[in-house]
């Protein structure tokens, strides 16, 4: 007598059963690969505006720097007009007092 075969033979609902498993593990498949697709969007943006930002920051920086230069380039420019004003003040008083005392 021959032996029975311990596997059933798929019928039916086994086949049903095994396409809708099919079609779920490709749904989670599609799934993932938009997400991994999204997240790898989402980092490109956030890199792209952590770009900008340093970018803007390295603006910033530049403008500030040629702000305080030029700052102190015109405090250089007002303490040598105050020089000059001085010494032009100090000769008007010695040519002041060089007449007084000839007048004397």
């Amino acid at each position: 007598m021959p032996v029975r075969s311990l596997v059933k033979e798929p019928d039916h609902f086994d086949l049903m059963t095994a396409f809708a498993d099919a079609q779920v593990e490709k749904a989670d498949a599609a799934k993932k690969a938009r997400k991994r697709t999204k997240v790898a969007e989402v980092r490109a943006g956030l890199g792209r505006q952590l770009e900008e930002r340093r970018a803007q920051a390295e603006s910033e920086k530049a403008d500030k720097q040629r702000t305080r230069e030029a700052m102190l380039a015109r405090v250089a420019e007002v303490e040598q007009e105050d020089a000059v004003a001085r010494q032009r003040n100090a000769q008007v008083k010695q040519e002041l007092k060089r007449v007084s005392d000839q007048a004397m």
